[in-house]
C-alpha cells in the first residue's frame, strides 16, 4: 500500500521533469545563430596612433652613415567603400594624416632631421569575415607626403610618394565600428642637402573608428 501512495507522488515529478524539458527545448529553438552583418557600402572615421620614422643619412663624398628612429604621434580620417560577397570583403579606401615624429643625424658634425608633415592615400583592400561581427584585412597601396628636411644651415620641402601595406582588425556594433591596424612604409629616398642624402621608412601603429552609412 505504502508503494501506491507514493505513485501520485513519482507521476506529478515526472511530469515536471518533462515539462521543463519542453520548456528547455522551445527556448533553444527561439535562440538564433550569432548574425553575420554585412559592410557593404560607404564609411568614414578616424585614426590615433603611434608613428615610428627611421631616418638615414649618408655622405656621399666621406661616405659617413647615420640612422635614427623617432616616434610621434599619427592622426588620420579615412573614408572608403565596401562590398561583401559571403565571407570576402573587398574595399578601397582614402586617407588624410598627420605625424609629428622628427629623427636627427649627425654627420661630420652637422646635425640632419627629416619629419613627414602630412600625407594622403589610397589603399585597397582585402577582408574576411572571421567570425560575425568581427574581420580581418590586408591592405596596400601609396602614400604621397609632404616632407620637411634640414641641414647644414639649408632646408627642403620635398613631396614623395612611398608604397606601404597594412594588417588590420575590425569589430562592428550595428552601423558603428572601432579597429586597429598596424603598417610598414617602406624605404624612400627623401632629399639630399650637401652631398647628404635622406632616406626614410616607418611603421606605424593606430586604433580607431568609424561609421557605415
Amino acid at each position: 500500500m505504502r508503494y501506491l501512495k507514493a505513485f501520485p507522488l513519482i507521476l506529478f515529478c515526472f511530469n515536471t521533469f518533462a515539462q521543463e524539458a519542453e520548456n528547455n527545448d522551445n527556448i533553444s529553438e527561439n535562440v538564433s545563430p550569432a548574425e553575420n552583418i554585412s559592410v557593404t557600402g560607404f564609411y568614414g572615421g578616424a585614426d590615433l596612433g603611434l608613428d615610428l620614422l627611421k631616418l638615414k643619412s649618408r655622405n656621399q663624398i666621406s661616405t659617413a652613415k647615420r640612422s635614427k628612429t623617432k616616434s610621434g604621434l599619427l592622426m588620420d580620417a579615412f573614408a572608403g567603400y565596401n562590398v561583401q560577397l559571403g565571407k570576402l570583403i573587398f574595399g578601397i579606401e582614402g586617407f588624410l594624416d598627420f605625424r609629428t615624429a622628427t629623427p636627427k643625424t649627425n654627420i661630420d658634425n652637422k646635425t640632419y632631421s627629416l619629419k613627414r608633415k602630412y600625407g594622403f592615400g589610397l589603399a585597397p583592400k582585402i577582408g574576411y569575415n572571421i567570425y560575425s561581427t568581427l574581420n580581418g584585412y590586408v591592405n596596400f597601396g601609396t602614400l604621397t607626403s609632404k616632407y620637411k628636411a634640414r641641414g647644414n644651415n639649408e632646408k627642403s620641402n620635398p613631396t614623395k610618394t612611398s608604397l606601404f601595406v597594412g594588417l588590420g582588425l575590425e569589430q562592428t556594433f550595428g552601423t558603428m565600428f572601432v579597429r586597429g591596424e598596424m603598417s610598414r612604409v617602406f624605404k624612400k629616398n627623401v632629399s639630399k642637402i650637401s652631398n647628404v642624402s635622406m632616406s626614410a621608412d616607418s611603421y606605424t601603429f593606430k586604433i580607431g573608428g568609424g561609421y557605415r552609412f
